[in-house]
């Protein structure tokens, strides 16, 4: 079964597709469902269809179905149907409000024709920053490589997971043939490279660093990591965000299985993409979010 999966780029929450093969999987077409809950943005749920292996690669929302929000077990809304991009091509069922870390969140999506899923997680506390510093903002002398340090206090549990992101974005300006200034918005999300050793490394997509709390249970933790950044001799203003982020097991889970099957040989079936939905496919997954930003010009 071939599965349409949003890669979360969980700065932007970003709408790229990525298709995984699930073995093992029957043929039938079920709903996909896949929500991404955090302190920092409203709450979206995206239900879509599934895809047999050769057939269409497009994606197909599914805008008739109910889609029921739950907080500790108690229903929070009916979710409406709203698009999330501007091109209309793309629905999503939406909750203006936030997560609130240390509750748990349900969604029960019932369809005609598809039947009742369900996807329940914990949205992790706030993680807990002591301390932190960027270092160094790279230039032409160190090929644009920034330095940063953070110092997370672990509260000790059998197991954390977390997250680190980056993001940069800001004004530049450039020239153009008839000599004009030229002014646009850019954004930048560079890959963070760790100088510390951490345990239980995986990659989002190859790009951003999940970890789990093994080598550092209880502990103040200090963590420098390194990343590219924009060259500032074009630059207007610019912020720099680094971001810490408490995931739930869910979460770890579904990237340490996207990522073990991105690197299987060629012709060898893994183990299954982890899904928490019941009776269909997809992820329902939290994280709580600490932003760091700096002004850099």
């Amino acid at each position: 079964m071939k599965i349409g999966v949003c890669a979360f780029i969980l700065i932007s929450i970003s709408s790229c597709v990525k298709e995984i093969t699930l073995p093992g999987q029957s043929q039938a077409t079920k709903m996909l469902v896949q929500s991404l809950i955090d302190n920092e943005r409203p709450i979206r749920v995206f239900v879509t269809e599934s895809s047999p292996v050769g057939g269409s690669t497009s994606i197909n929302g599914i805008a008739g179905a109910l889609v029921q929000l739950y907080k500790n077990d108690s229903l929070l809304q009916s979710l409406p149907y709203v698009f999330a991009d501007s091109a209309k091509t793309l629905g999503v069922y939406q909750y203006t409000g936030f997560g609130i870390p240390g509750n748990k969140y349900s969604v029960k999506v019932s369809h005609p024709k598809y039947g009742v899923e369900t996807g329940t997680d914990v949205l992790p506390k706030l993680p807990v920053v002591n301390s932190w510093q960027l270092i160094e903002y790279g230039d032409t002398s160190n090929q644009f490589i920034a330095k940063f340090r953070l110092q997370l206090q672990d509260d000790g549990a059998d197991s954390n997971f977390y997250r680190i992101n980056v993001s940069q974005e800001g004004q530049q300006f450039w020239v153009n043939g008839v000599n004009d200034t030229m002014f646009e918005h850019f954004e930048l999300y560079p890959r963070p490279e760790l100088s510390t050793i951490l345990s239980d490394t995986i990659r989002d997509y190859d790009k951003y660093i999940l970890f789990s709390n093994n080598n550092f249970k209880g502990q103040n933790k200090e963590i420098d990591l390194q990343f590219k950044v924009a060259d500032l001799r074009n630059v207007v203003h610019t912020n720099l965000t680094v971001e810490i982020d408490h995931v739930s097991f869910a979460q770890y889970q579904y990237f340490k299985t996207v990522e073990q099957y991105r690197e299987q040989s060629a012709g060898y079936q893994s183990a299954a993409v982890f899904s928490n939905i019941q009776n269909g496919y997809g992820i329902f997954m939290t994280q709580s979010i600490v932003p760091m930003t700096t002004a850099v010009k």
